[in-house]
């Protein structure tokens, strides 16, 4: 009797969702519709997630991060500690990036022809300021990125440097070709008379004006570190014309002395295993030239067997414009060393990168590890490099636990790893707030399915509600009338969840494959939590995906129904049937 008595509810229960099309079909399509978007939504909350995540870890941080104690990490001559064995476990794979981190400068030096004069009365400043203090000088006839240079001259009695603190407009009386230098306390008998310049060569062309690039760097004992290049004033070295230069422009070198044009920044050096390092994003973001390779393969490619190679460089795009540098060029360098004491060498720039994260373009310069270990005395007794972290990258990021368990089990004592949300808390919590964000707005399509669904079912009970007491009157129990509703509710949440599962999975697909772009909006990306986003948002289509949001479009697609069905439930048999003729 109980089994014949389920059957008849399904029965009665799958004829009504037939005979009332017009409510099943409102309330097929509301859910449905509503499970795409949820589907699509949660697909795209993901991958943004994900996007976020890999843009903090991939860039340079990697899953975990490898250090000798708890003290900041900014810290530029932090605890270093040998590199210890990092051969992954089997079915553990991951890419692990030593560095080493220090403090630097970085410097720029130029030859350049100008002429002295006072300042003019008609001044009228293009950039920079006045001069307030010994030394410093206005230009005229430069480019407005002259400000801030400090010119070198050896033969000065009085200023062995001088300092462009404004550049001027047009000076009447100024050469138009050349670069004049105005100051209200230097005189031309302040600088030794310039020598003779030499006859002109065969071709008429003038000869070189030599530079600091000329000298020898010296290493710390003393002994000149090798020949270095000459450099020449043609173009193609500098990638400019050099202003004065005998023979491009009109300025009369009776009047003119000979200085050092050069610019110094601060920054901060990482060395860094170029093979390991390459598995990084950061090695993508170089714009010009290449990333670093190994660094005998650079030595023999950058320097005669007679010169002293030039250390490989990898420079942001911010700071090679404040330098004015481009690729091949070469750099003054200064980093401290283990000791902390300056060294000093020549570098020269084989790449460009631009992450459009201002720490990263303006400050960093990479260079070899094997350069670092040996120059800057980064080498332990062993043989081994002394580094400052290790940087650990996942092949599969859910291998998080199992890979930092492992790790805290093989590697020597005293050492710190941490993952990455506790290297970034800041990103976890952006992160989480993200995914919250999320589920709100999962729970407003819901709701609103959730709705629909209610409006539909509720017509279609007012509109039966004779037959209900009819059902009644011939002995149907509330329980089998309960049940009853609660089927339809399942027929038509089912069916939606089967069309909308299907069709979300598509949209998804698409997304995931071909990205949402937002270009149009943000051209380059845009920066979130110090993440940078691109534009280009990309949906992840995994199983949790769809099943999430189906679950929960199906349990409100029943919860709608509740109350319909407790309301027949508990009607008698006499209201229904005078409810309506």
């Amino acid at each position: 009797m109980r089994f014949s008595l389920i059957a008849y509810v399904w029965k009665m229960a799958w004829r009504n969702v037939w005979r009332g099309r017009r409510r099943s079909l409102s309330a097929y399509l509301t859910l449905t519709c509503g499970l795409v978007v949820a589907v699509a939504t949660y697909g795209l909350a993901r991958g943004i997630s994900r996007q976020m995540v890999a843009s903090v870890v991939g860039l340079r941080m990697g899953h975990l991060q490898l250090h000798a104690t708890d003290a900041a990490l900014d810290i530029p001559l932090g605890a270093t500690f040998p590199l210890p064995d990092t051969t992954p476990p089997p079915g553990l794979a991951w890419t692990a990036a030593p560095r080493i981190h220090t403090a630097g400068l970085v410097s720029t030096h130029r030859p350049v022809l100008a002429r002295l004069s006072g300042l003019p009365p008609n001044r009228r400043l293009l950039a920079g300021r006045l001069p307030e203090k010994p030394c410093e000088v206005l230009a005229s006839g430069a480019p407005v990125a002259a400000v801030g240079l400090g010119l070198l001259h050896p033969d000065s009695r009085a200023c062995p440097q001088l300092t462009i603190t404004g550049v001027l407009g047009p000076v009447d009386g100024a050469d138009p070709s050349g670069i004049m230098l105005h100051s209200a306390d230097l005189r031309p008998d302040d600088f030794l008379p310039p020598p003779a310049p030499d006859a002109p060569g065969p071709g008429g062309d003038p000869p070189d004006v030599d530079d600091l690039d000329a000298l020898e760097k010296l290493t710390d004992d003393g002994r000149p570190s090798g020949k270095t290049d000459a450099p020449t004033t043609s173009s193609s070295q500098t990638g400019r014309p050099l202003a004065g230069v005998p023979g491009r422009g009109s300025m009369d070198l009776s009047h003119a002395w000979s200085f050092t044009a050069a610019r110094h920044l601060p920054v901060r050096v990482f060395a860094v295993d170029p093979a390991a390092e390459a598995r990084f994003s950061l090695a993508g973001t170089v714009r010009e030239g290449r990333w670093l390779q190994d660094h005998q393969a650079d030595a023999d490619t950058s320097a005669d067997a007679d010169t002293s190679p030039d250390v490989p460089l990898v420079v942001g795009a911010t700071l090679a414009r404040r330098l004015g540098v481009r690729l091949h060029e070469r750099l003054g360098l200064d980093a401290f060393d283990a000791r902390g004491a300056p060294h000093d060498a020549w570098g020269r720039v084989v790449g460009i990168f631009e992450t459009r994260l201002p720490e990263l373009d303006a400050q960093a310069v990479f260079l070899p590890l094997a350069w670092a270990a040996d120059a800057l005395a980064f080498r332990g007794g062993d043989g081994r490099p002394l580094v400052h972290e290790v940087a650990f990258m996942l092949e599969r990021p859910g291998a998080l636990d199992a890979a930092k368990t492992h790790l805290e089990w093989s590697l020597p004592p005293g050492l710190v790893l941490r993952s990455w949300k506790q290297l970034s808390p800041g990103m976890r919590s952006a992160v989480s707030f993200q995914e919250g964000l999320v589920l709100m707005i999962l729970s407003i399509v819901m709701l609103m399915a959730m709705l629909g669904t209610l409006n539909s079912f509720l017509m279609s009970i007012l509109e039966r509600t004779w037959e209900f007491g009819v059902l009644k009157a011939v002995g149907l129990g509330p329980g089998a009338l309960f049940a009853m509703i609660l089927l339809e509710a399942a027929v038509v949440g089912t069916a939606a969840a089967a069309t909308g599962a299907a069709l979300g999975s598509w949209l998804c697909a698409h997304l995931a494959s071909t990205g949402l772009d937002l270009s149009f909006l943000f051209s380059d990306g845009f920066t979130f939590a110090g993440v940078l986003l691109t534009p280009v948002w990309r949906a992840e289509l995994v199983w949790q995906t769809v099943a999430l949001p189906v679950a929960l479009l199906w349990s409100a697609a029943l919860a709608a129904a509740l109350w319909p069905a407790w309301r027949v439930a508990r009607m008698s048999a006499r209201a229904a049937l005078s409810e309506e003729k």
